[in-house]
């Protein structure tokens, strides 16, 4: 008998704008730690608006 599996399911916007910030930071030849990550994200956000 199979089980029956629960498939994760995550916002896809979140989860592109997470890769984005990751890859930003690549870029920049630096780790992509939480700090580094959330200051991408904050910033970004932050330019989105104007």
């Amino acid at each position: 008998m199979a089980r029956l599996t629960k498939r994760r399911q995550a916002d896809t916007k979140a989860i592109q704008h997470l890769w984005a910030a990751i890859e930003i930071i690549r870029n920049q030849k630096q780790i992509a730690n939480i700090d580094r990550i959330t200051k991408c994200e904050t910033t970004t956000l932050f330019l989105n608006l104007w």
